[in-house]
């Protein structure tokens, strides 16, 4: 039975890293799924579990996990609050699969070897993404903007650096420490090489900086445990920890000064990075409710609203893991995040420290893979917390797994606990949340598929889907999705029908109405063009009718008042669009492309010159077309 649940623990871990890190529901609850099924088995084997996780580390989990559930749900917005649900729950469940059934530290080294795999396979799939630059990904994928810098398997670059950077000084850990045969040890090796080759593809400035830093942990933390062994043996692998981090510092700067692209991005390190302006902008929303926060994913709403005129991407995410959970779930938030990691890398080196003196001291070849695994673990934790001043990869559900995962190796060693070692009370206890929350995750999906067949709702979808349809939230996103790539191919029938289909399964996601309401004014203004006004007023109250639904769960979401508004202008009904305008405005108030909208709309009601005056700022604060076009419509010169 363990075997089947560590196949399913590792199936997890991969699905959600080739589902490009399960940056949608739709990509990570399947994941999630395999997690919760792995957490029911456990209730054959949960009477043998006799290796105990430190009490201190699974109480900061239970606290952690305990509040950050109860803001998502306090969330204003709860469509919003979705991901970061879930995503806690699926930690939570890796995590304690760790803790407690998998101490064994050569179950670890399997899930660390089927990781080194994937990192494999995105090393190999970045050279060609790197040398082609045409974004070319697999299982039908497309980067959002195509660029030479690899991403692998996932979206960004910068995930794939944070991927690669934790699963390399594992595998390097293991290479150094673990007691495997030489044969397999050149293996991992190579497997380590090709991860460190995959980041260096990335272009990811803080890639580099988290994965020095992870290895300058990493010797120093072989020297202590050389120091603590007293093994002459320990202090040659020390001494080799240090060589091997070297050479790979010596051939990544020679490969980084071969590359133009990447020595460039290199140059960039000491330049003004737009990550400042959002910065900025967090805190400003960290001082509307500094102790517990606005609430889970709330810094879409705050980030447009505080956005800079120079930022005119969409701030879904702050870049910087720390000043999201300050504007988020707040002060609070902040110092249990703070607790979470000093138990865990207290419990670390504490492990380290013991380990090294019982295990390394009666190691026959002074090696131990208990003792692998926490140096990697907490040089991993090491390029985590570096990295996350200036990205967001615990918002990334694949990379955050992999994160349970470490953290799940440094609340246990692994170290067998005989029948009379003594334990907390309540430790033993927390073994029985791993099933139970397992049975409330499946639960949940069964309600849900039992409340479509009562309303005579098919499930029926493809293959390679049918199966995830069982699980919360899966047949509502299921169809977004379809909606979403609708409307990006511009069929628009299509996109109706699936975002139609999708509300019968969930009618709180405001996606879902606004691709409905998108079919539908697409489609008004297609008849339009054939002079068909019948048809084209009853698209546009349908798709006014959509937006309006869509507001009621996000009101002030400025995509949707645009859309709104703009139905309201092919309606005549200037008076009602102006107000909608308005209120946009003051959802986000410096977003170029709404500038460039309203000016549209002005342009409709014959007030040209503050359409003109509209368009000219739309065009300083972005180069989006429709600025230029209504520009050269107005007889205008184009100038920024």
């Amino acid at each position: 039975m363990n075997y089947t649940i560590l196949s399913l623990l590792v199936a997890a871990l991969a699905l959600i890293h080739c589902l490009v890190g399960g940056t949608r529901l739709l990509y990570s609850v399947p994941s999630y799924g395999l997690l919760a099924l792995a957490g029911v088995l456990t209730i054959a084997s949960i009477r043998r579990v006799r290796s105990a996780p430190n009490p201190a580390c699974l109480a900061s989990v239970a606290v952690l996990a305990g509040y950050v559930l109860v803001r998502a749900c306090q969330s204003p917005v709860v469509f919003l609050a979705g991901p970061d649900f879930f995503m806690m729950t699926g930690c939570v469940l890796l995590y304690l699969l760790i803790a407690y059934f998998f101490p064994n530290p050569n179950n670890r080294a399997v899930v660390i070897a089927a990781l080194l795999t994937v990192g494999i396979a995105d090393a190999v799939l970045g050279l060609i993404q790197f040398t082609q630059g045409k974004g070319f990904m697999l299982f039908g994928f497309g980067q959002p903007s195509p660029s030479s810098r690899a991403n692998g398997m996932l979206i960004s670059p910068d995930h794939l650096a944070g991927f690669l950077e934790v699963v390399g000084v594992l595998g390097l850990s293991v290479v150094v420490w673990g007691r495997t045969k030489f044969a397999w040890r050149l293996v991992l090796g190579y497997a380590v090489f090709c991860c460190y080759a995959g980041l260096i593809f990335t272009g990811s400035r803080g890639g580099y900086l988290s994965a020095l830093v992870s290895l300058v942990v990493f010797c120093g933390l072989s020297l202590f445990t050389s120091y603590r062994a007293d093994r002459g043996r320990s202090i040659v692998l020390s001494v080799l920890s240090v060589c091997v981090v070297a050479g790979l510092v010596i051939a990544a700067v020679k490969m980084m000064t071969s590359s133009l692209v990447l020595q460039g991005r290199v140059d960039e390190l000491t330049t003004p990075d737009t990550r400042f302006l959002i910065w900025h902008a967090a805190l400003d929303q960290f001082r509307l409710a500094p102790w517990f926060g606005t609430g889970s994913g709330t810094y879409l709403i705050f980030g447009r609203f505080f956005r800079n005129t120079e930022v005119q991407a969409d701030p879904v995410h702050v870049h910087n893991d720390y000043l999201e959970l300050l504007a988020e779930y707040g002060i609070l938030g902040a110092v249990v995040m703070a607790l979470f990691l000093a138990a865990h890398l207290f419990a670390g080196t504490k492990s380290v420290a013991l380990l090294a003196r019982h295990r390394l001291r009666a190691s026959p070849d002074g090696l131990s893979t208990a003792v692998a695994l926490q140096i990697g673990a907490l040089s991993a934790v090491a390029a985590l917390l570096a990295h996350s001043v200036v990205d967001f990869n615990l918002h990334i559900p694949g990379n955050a797994l992999l994160l349970a995962f470490v953290f799940g190796i440094l609340s246990n060693p692994g170290v067998v606990q005989g029948e009379g070692a003594r334990t907390s009370v309540v430790t033993p206890w927390f073994r029985y949340a791993l099933p139970f929350a397992g049975l409330c995750f499946l639960g949940a999906g069964l309600w849900q598929v039992a409340g479509s067949l009562r309303a005579g709702q098919s499930l029926r979808t493809p293959v390679a889907w049918q199966a995830a349809m069982i699980l919360p939230k899966m047949p509502g996103e299921y169809w977004t999705e379809q909606a979403r790539i609708a409307l990006r191919d511009r069929a628009f029938v299509k996109c109706a029908d699936a975002a139609k289909t999708g509300l019968g399964f969930e009618k709180k996601n405001p996606d879902l109405y606004l691709y409905l309401g998108e079919a539908n004014r697409m489609q008004a203004l297609q008849m339009q063009q054939r002079h068909s006004r019948a048809l084209e007023q009853a698209f546009l109250h349908a798709a006014e009718d959509a937006y309006r639904h869509g507001l009621e769960l996000f009101p002030n979401d400025e995509t949707l008042l645009v859309r709104l508004a703009q139905t309201m202008d092919g309606q005549k009904r200037f008076d009602e669009a102006e107000a909608l305008f308005i209120e946009a405005f003051k959802a986000d108030p410096n977003l170029g492309l709404t500038r460039a909208f309203y000016g549209a709309h002005l342009r409709k009601m014959g007030r040209n010159e503050e359409a003109a005056e509209q368009y000219r700022r739309a065009r300083f604060l972005s180069d989006r077309n429709v600025s230029l076009v209504g520009l050269r419509e107005l007889g205008i010169p184009d100038r920024k």
